[in-house]
């Protein structure tokens, strides 16, 4: 009998061991997003190196797996432009190697799926990768929904969608524990691409909030159109008001930041970038033309979520494509934004509390009680409704 039982129990151990080695992680990609990517929006929130911006760019991470490749869901470059993408251990080199962007079915530099293949394993840890094209080149890298929280990533500038290929368990990418110094960020995440929004046909505002910790430095329009202008003349000023919960009543009060771009380019970014920073708060941003030739920007039709935005002081039905620069508050030269004369101000514990006409050893103005045998009187009712009080109670027990 006993043998019996042995061998039952040497047969569901092989059983078990076979199940197990079945079902193994073979690999799998873990996100640094947990929506989809957006492949249809080079010119919104994509992390970019070369055109319009410095031709090297880097992003941040920390995993607890290893891992052995990373792939991009979509770049949009330049016909054949190559890519070279260096990855740091603190300051350690541990791969470098480059890539070319050709799609030969649209004989373009558009190429879905970019995978790089390490050649070997990275334990688990805090990454860099540092991008790079040479001159006169660029790629821009997708984008998707469901941004990790601060301090998971950090974007140099934009945003970066990638996976790591591995075979472990494990959360994937894990807070690096740091706050970025600085990081750029849109007041929204756009699903669906809209018409080009002209500021010829009247003012546009858009609401932004800048967390604690974080400072408002730059505002810029994504590759903001002229309609074809590529002279002077594409003129506009961004106005940063303390936000009141309507147009009328923000634009009521004082402008806190004010900041001109002349004479922009067709399809450059439109970078207004304020002499002082503001605060953690609320904000809205007024984006005006002052010149006499178009200027505007890209828009969403659709976004996930809610947002503020107005046309000519109407709310509108299109989400320009616009982001926000944040910096790190320490150090920074941040103005001080008045509350008005209706704020109340919190006055601390030490403050003298009003003591009414009350209070002892407040001077009052002396009462007229009439006839002493009056306050007598009264005197006597108060102890006679007394010992009322009491003989009942005495009765109620």
């Amino acid at each position: 009998m006993k043998k019996v039982i042995a061998l039952m129990i040497t047969v569901a151990m092989v059983f078990t061991l076979a199940a197990v080695s079945a079902f193994a992680d073979d690999g799998h990609y873990v996100w640094n997003h947990t929506g989809a990517a957006d492949l249809d929006s080079p010119f919104g929130e994509t992390f970019r190196i070369g055109n319009d911006c410095p031709n090297t760019g880097s992003v941040g991470f920390k995993t607890d797996v290893s891992f052995s490749k990373v792939i991009f869901p979509k770049i949009w470059a330049t016909i054949h432009a190559v890519v070279t993408m260096e990855v740091f251990s603190g300051d350690n080199s541990v791969f470098t190697g480059s890539f070319e962007l050709y799609n030969a079915a649209l004989n373009s530099g558009d190429v879905a799926d970019v995978e790089v293949d390490f050649g070997k394993t990275l334990p688990a840890g805090a990454y860099k990768f540092v991008f790079s094209v040479p001159d006169g080149l660029y790629a821009f890298f997708a984008y998707g929904a469901g941004q990790l929280p601060d301090g998971y990533i950090t974007n140099e500038r934009g945003h970066i969608m990638f996976g790591l290929w591995t075979t472990d368990s494990g959360n994937g990418f894990v807070d690096q524990g740091i706050l970025p110094a600085e990081k750029t960020v849109s007041p929204y995440s756009g699903t669906a691409d809209g018409n080009p929004v002209n500021l010829k046909d009247g003012s546009i505002a858009v609401v932004v909030t800048v967390p604690e910790d974080y400072v408002l430095a730059e505002v810029r329009g994504l590759a903001s159109p002229t309609w074809s202008n590529q002279g002077d003349g594409s003129d506009a000023v961004a106005d940063v008001y303390v936000w009141e919960g309507d147009y009328d009543s923000t634009v009521a009060g004082p402008v806190l930041l004010s900041k001109e771009v002349r004479d922009h380019r067709d399809n450059k970014d439109l970078v207004f970038a304020f002499d002082k920073k503001a605060p953690a708060g609320t904000y809205m941003i007024e984006f005006t033309s002052i010149g006499d030739m178009d200027i505007g920007f890209w828009s969403y039709s659709a976004i996930d979520g809610d947002a503020e935005v107005f046309q000519n002081g109407d709310e509108a039905d299109f989400y320009p494509k616009v982001a926000v620069k944040l910096l790190l508050a320490e150090g920074q030269d941040v103005i001080t934004i008045d509350p008005g004369d209706d704020t109340p101000v919190d006055p601390g514990d030490d403050t003298p509390v009003d003591p009414g006409d009350d209070t002892p050893g407040t001077p009052t103005t002396p009462v007229d009680t009439g006839d002493a045998s009056v306050a007598v009187f009264a005197i006597i009712a108060v102890l006679a409704l007394l010992a009322t009080v009491v003989l009942k109670k005495k009765r109620f027990f």
